[in-house]
């Protein structure tokens, strides 16, 4: 059997740690991209408030509790899961009337900053009657970080598009 020869034992040997070290370096740009995108990870939460009494009011809003801006692409409101086109469109279908006062903030095309809370409806008036019919109202609001990852949030919580 012939003897290996020093330089090729050497050049294997390179190969193998050039290998190894090729993997690595993959792996660790890996895990770096996954700790880039979670570094500015937005996170919305939606809230329902409501009082009834002297001091009557409805508040529809959510919140960036993530640490990351939130970039909204899009917001849609349901009635009996039927799109509506606008908030006046909503109130009719919802309750048949519109509230004559109330305070609306599209988000489309908007951020959300860290912390962040985003009042969507607020009203003193009719709060009884929307309140007794937010069952049939639900919406999706499409956001997505500074990396284009996105979710869709909804009634039943956070999803992927």
């Amino acid at each position: 059997m012939p003897k290996l020869k020093s330089e090729v034992v050497i050049a294997v040997s390179a190969l193998v740690v050039s290998i190894c070290a090729l993997v690595v370096s993959f792996n660790e740009i890996r895990i770096m991209r996954e700790q880039q995108h979670m570094s500015v990870w937005p996170r919305l939460d939606q809230k329902v408030k409501y009082s009834s009494g002297d001091n009557m009011y409805l508040e529809i809003s959510v919140a960036n509790k993530g640490i990351g801006p939130a970039i909204i692409s899009s917001e849609q409101w349901f009635v009996d899961g039927q799109p509506s086109k606008n908030w006046k469109e909503t109130c009719t279908k919802l309750i048949g009337k519109v509230p004559d006062l109330y305070n609306r903030d599209y988000l489309t095309n908007d951020v959300i900053l860290p912390g962040e809370k985003v009042m969507l409806f607020n009203c003193q008036f009719l709060t009884e009657e929307i309140r007794a019919e937010l069952s049939r109202l639900t919406f999706e609001i499409t956001y997505c970080s500074v990396y284009g990852d996105c979710w869709v949030l909804n009634k039943e919580g956070i999803t992927q598009p």
